[in-house]
């Protein structure tokens, strides 16, 4: 167990107070019920008890002796420290396998799924169509072939998620971080991709056809066959982009798209849309 204790205080007091309450939680066989009953005032126990944090044996006997020495106020300072306890991570692993299986066995259209942390989940073909995942963890997510019609994905974190397949036509994925994610092969009409980080996705042969790019980071993405007709790219970035014709590239950068891979790209990203 590890705690920090606040406030100016003697280190020696301090030293001493840890190296007391390290040997009493070790070797004091008596419940906590009776250790504080006969250490303290009913009156006291009870003003200590309603502050206790944590159920360590260790850290309210610390509690009791840190009374002692500096006032029931200084109680109110001292707090444990370290990282989460293994019996923590297994109890959010176990909520995240209900959560999964849940989604997995129960159809149902717009779920409720802010902020959810479902990283690593293979949730392959699952049907979540207008589902709300906003700003939620979907990192290394198997999406693959899943439905996501029309879903609310802005500021989630897909980085390296699989979504080749996947539908997400009408998607909001503005502000959603995709780097690194698998999107071959996804649909993608008319979904809002404003400001979004795709560097180094994969749409190989992704239907853009109408989705709004504006803003959003495609360099180093790789676009071999993908469908951009219609698609809005201004201020988008498509630096070290592969599997762009260089004609549609030409078109793209007319329309504000911004190619600066080359020297003349910089340039000829600022020329006007002719009237």
């Amino acid at each position: 167990m590890a705690f920090t204790i606040s406030g100016s205080a003697d280190p020696a007091v301090i030293a001493k107070l840890k190296a007391e309450v390290t040997q009493a939680s070790g070797n004091d066989e008596r419940t906590e019920s009776e250790a504080l009953e006969s250490d303290l005032a009913p009156d006291v126990e009870n003003r200590i008890l309603s502050k206790i944090t944590t159920n360590s044996r260790g850290f309210q006997l610390l509690k009791i002796w840190f009374f002692r020495f500096f006032g029931l106020g200084a109680i109110s300072k001292l707090e444990p420290t370290g990282e989460p306890s293994s019996k923590d991570e297994e109890t959010r692993i176990a909520e995240k396998s209900r959560l999964v299986e849940k989604i997995l066995t129960q159809k149902a259209k717009g779920r409720k799924l802010s902020g959810a942390d479902l990283s690593g989940a293979d949730l392959s073909g699952v049907n979540l169509i207008l589902a709300d995942l906003r700003n939620a963890n979907l990192i290394g997510t198997d999406l693959s072939n899943a439905d996501l019609w029309i879903a609310y994905l802005n500021g989630a974190d897909l980085s390296g998620a699989d979504l080749s397949g996947a539908d997400l036509s009408g998607a909001d994925l503005s502000g959603a971080d995709l780097s690194g994610a698998y999107l071959n092969d996804a649909n993608l009409i008319g979904a809002d991709l404003i400001d979004t980080n795709l560097i180094g996705a994969d749409l190989i042969d992704t239907n853009l056809i109408g989705a709004d790019l504006s803003g959003a980071n495609l360099s180093s993405t790789n676009l071999s066959g993908a469908d951009l007709i219609g698609v809005q790219v201004h201020r988008a970035r498509f630096e070290g982009s592969v599997g762009i014709p260089e004609e549609i590239k030409l078109d793209l950068i007319r329309r504000g798209a911004i190619f600066e891979d080359s020297p003349g790209d910089r340039d000829r990203s600022f020329i006007p849309v002719p009237r």
